[in-house]
């Protein structure tokens, strides 16, 4: 098999640029204001309202004297309001700092203070967790509810509904005269290696990210209806689900809710997207539901797309040379705020340092073999964990797997296995020595695991990542 290689397309943007600007107000002036832009719990909101509560955020949050380059954080449900407050942002000059919105309070006393965020974008359900920390949150000045009426709660100095907050605002905004290279928003690293990382980035990323790889690559456009389970606060998310589809004129589905199985089936025949985005731990689940090629139409689907951890195969392919992986490009962050020594150690001139291995095949494609801090070696020779976890997959009982190394006896590095099971199965050692020689039977002999621990379930990310040095520590087991 050949593979041919799409030419590199030549993206020249203007030195005032604004995200805003290109990836919403843009749906407006090329006469798609009445097509929908956001499916959400069954109701339908086109671009020009979705524009028109942006410009309301914008101008609300110039009224709280927000100014250039100061954070609005938001922690906020995947839905309308997420991408007015995102937009509504950016467009002022401000920096959007979406939060993951299934931490601790801890958490986001760590990630407000650290990022200085003035405001904070919040739906009622999620406001609640946030009252106790407030004296602990040195810059912010204002709070604004998504459902602060409806959930009985008086507004104050500080504290807005969302709702009545955007109708005191007028609805036309002028975009600010940001630069292509100024700082738009701000994701937080998943933590699936230790503590979050503020990774900054700038107004021109969204568009080589859309140009780069949304067109070409999943080939998205205008008649496109996206569903993503990875939420807005990912940048899996964000791409998947409000910057790719807006980039095109496309429309989005927002999902509020737990991406459980079931309901991603349930929504998928509610709202016929043509593009799935899921992770593997997901599709694994969604697989592992009794006849659900019977129960659920999913003829809609023409591309699903998977990320956040390698997918595995029955059988992978053995792996050749194995590299650290590099890239660069103007999508990229362009560093990691506060953290200057990471910075130093992860961005090199041009180029990223992923963390992550991959070999190239005869064809020219990646294949991905891990982080490099979970590679393995064994007896001298490298063993990647996501060849092991996908032979271990392969096997009818186990529905996830993860693998680290454990020293032995004679502390030398080994595979260690944690396997879930699937539902009706049972842990024993029996079935422990089974998966052994199964993947002894797949791989080669010194990569098999040399122990087998049945877990109920892997510790993850709020994105689905495996967190392995929770396993390597043990605080998870």
């Amino acid at each position: 098999m050949s593979t041919t290689i799409p030419a590199i397309p030549s993206i020249v943007l203007p030195d005032q640029f604004n995200i805003a600007t290109a990836f919403l107000d843009r749906n407006i002036t090329e006469g798609r204001g009445a097509k929908t832009a956001i499916y959400h719990e069954g109701a339908t909101y086109t671009y020009a309202q979705v524009a028109e509560l942006a410009n309301r955020v914008g101008n609300g949050l110039l009224e709280l004297d927000v100014d250039l380059e100061q954070r609005v954080a938001l922690l906020l449900l995947d839905s309308p309001q997420f991408a007015a407050a995102f937009f509504g942002a950016i467009k002022i000059g401000a920096v959007a700092v979406p939060l993951n919105t299934n931490l601790r309070p801890a958490d986001y006393v760590y990630m407000l203070n650290d990022s200085r965020a003035r405001v904070l974008f919040a739906h009622a359900s999620l406001w609640k967790q946030m009252r106790q920390i407030l004296p602990e949150l040195k810059y912010l000045r204002h709070v604004v509810v998504v459902g602060l009426a409806q959930d009985g709660e008086q507004e104050t100095a500080t504290l807005h509904d969302f709702e009545k907050w955007v109708l005191k605002a007028s609805a036309t905004l002028q975009a600010a005269g940001t630069s292509k290279d100024d700082s738009a928003y701000w994701l937080y690293s998943s933590g699936s290696t230790g503590f979050p990382k503020g990774c900054v980035h700038l107004q021109h990323d969204t568009t080589y990210c859309l140009e780069y790889y949304a067109k070409p690559i999943l080939g998205i456009k205008e008649a496109d209806i996206t569903f993503s389970a990875a939420k807005l606060f990912f940048a899996y998310g964000l791409g998947n689900n409000l910057t790719f589809p807006f980039g095109v004129g496309a429309s989005a589905v927002h999902y509020p809710g737990r991406p459980l199985a079931e309901d991603m089936f349930k929504g998928i025949e509610q709202y016929r997207p043509t593009i799935f985005y899921g992770i593997p731990t997901l599709y694994a689940a969604m697989l592992a539901l009794p006849e659900a090629g019977k129960r659920f139409d999913f003829s809609s689907v023409r591309l699903c797309v998977s990320a956040g951890e390698a997918l595995p195969a029955d059988i992978l392919r053995r792996w050749e040379e194995i590299g650290n992986l590099l890239i660069r490009g103007d999508s990229t962050a362009a560093y990691y705020w506060n953290k200057h020594e990471k910075t130093k150690d992860t961005f090199n001139g041009h180029w990223i340092h992923t963390g992550d291995k991959y070999y190239q095949d005869a064809d020219g494609y990646f294949w991905y073999c891990g982080r490099s801090d979970d590679m393995l070696k064994v007896g001298g020779q490298w063993v990647s964990p996501v060849e092991v976890e996908g032979a271990l997959i392969a096997h009818p009982a186990v529905l996830e797997s993860a693998v680290v190394g454990q020293a032995d006896a004679d502390d030398l590095i080994k595979p260690k296995a944690y396997v879930v099971l699937k539902s009706g199965q049972e842990p024993s050692e029996a079935l422990a020595n089974e998966l052994k020689a199964f993947v002894k039977e797949r791989l080669a002999p010194f990569k098999y695991p040399r122990w087998i621990e049945f877990v109920p379930e892997l510790p993850k990310t709020a994105t689905g990542k495996i967190q392995r040095f929770k396993l390597r520590s043990g605080s998870e087991v």
